[in-house]
């Protein structure tokens, strides 16, 4: 069985990521059987987005901008 990913772009501008684009991203790898999803965002996340990602670190990468 070949692996199946998905890689999302937000392009949002101050204002941080939370918990909702995390758990619809994960909700997404489950509902399409895909192996692992990238979130690729211009901004930070949220302390609570954070946690949900360490939470599902087998399942979802978030690539950030760097300050």
């Amino acid at each position: 069985l070949q692996d199946r990913e998905i890689l999302q772009f937000r392009n949002w501008h101050n204002v941080e990521v939370g918990e909702v684009v995390i758990n619809n991203l994960y909700s997404a790898i489950g509902e399409e059987k895909l192996s692992y999803g990238i979130l690729v965002v211009p901004t930070t996340l949220t302390k609570g987005a954070k946690n949900l990602v360490a939470k599902y670190k087998n399942k979802i990468s978030i690539v950030e901008r760097q300050n």
